[in-house]
């Protein structure tokens, strides 16, 4: 669900399945499932995001750790990331989380899940708060028929954007659902993060496929 010319890619930055759902299908290929509905073996690399009314994403499962109320009032160290979020979910439950990379996931137990989230009642800009010093990546979901499940055929997911370790405030980030809008990078992180291009639709690839001009 989830083509400018490679060196634009190399400029910009890849855009990633969120780290949240790679993390989920490790654990399935962890648990003997094999993880045929993202590959072989179950390399989250190998993801499939094209529709096919696959469960991405289960957030009774994948419970976010802090509200942003709960962050401020913890008295922890906060950056903001500012941006702006392109696409449609008329209807639907938004949410844009702040996921925290290179962290462990314990293979019996709640998986862990986004550091905080952001809900939105419409896409446009916004602002959410992030503890100071995280690895980062912010993706955006929409959940449409707000069942708390992301289906490929019937939800939508904004492919994630590592920002690196934030020390200071971050904006002019854009994330995009899929063929709604180009996934921006801030310029100055712009080709910095390894990220890796999931197969599949080649609008879950580049969100930028098939506009036109005058969606620039």
């Amino acid at each position: 669900m989830i083509t400018f010319l490679p060196l634009l890619f190399v400029l910009l930055g890849c855009p990633d399945p969120p780290a949240e759902i790679a993390a989920l299908q490790d654990r399935t290929d962890d648990q003997g499932d094999g993880g045929g509905r993202v590959g072989p073996g179950g390399d989250p690399d190998r993801m499939d995001l094209s529709p096919g009314g696959t469960v991405l994403l289960d957030m009774d499962k994948v419970v976010v750790q802090q509200s942003q109320a709960d962050l401020m009032a913890s008295g922890t160290e906060t950056v903001s990331i500012s941006g702006e979020l392109h696409g449609d979910c008329t209807g639907g439950t938004l949410r844009i989380d702040i996921i925290e990379l290179e962290v462990e996931q314990t293979p019996t137990g709640p998986m862990l899940g986004p550091v905080t989230a952001l809900y939105p009642t419409s896409a446009g800009p916004f602002t959410v708060l992030v503890p100071k010093g995280k690895n980062v990546q912010v993706a955006a979901i929409c959940d449409i028929d707000k069942d708390n499940q992301i289906v490929q055929d019937t939800d939508k997911l904004a492919p994630g954007v590592a920002l690196g370790v934030l020390s200071e405030d971050k904006d002019g980030l854009v994330l995009a659902f899929p063929g709604e809008r180009q996934a921006v990078v801030p310029e100055d992180e712009a080709g910095t993060q390894p990220g890796a291009t999931p197969p599949g639709d080649v609008t879950a690839s580049n969100p930028s496929a098939g506009l036109s001009e005058t969606d620039e």
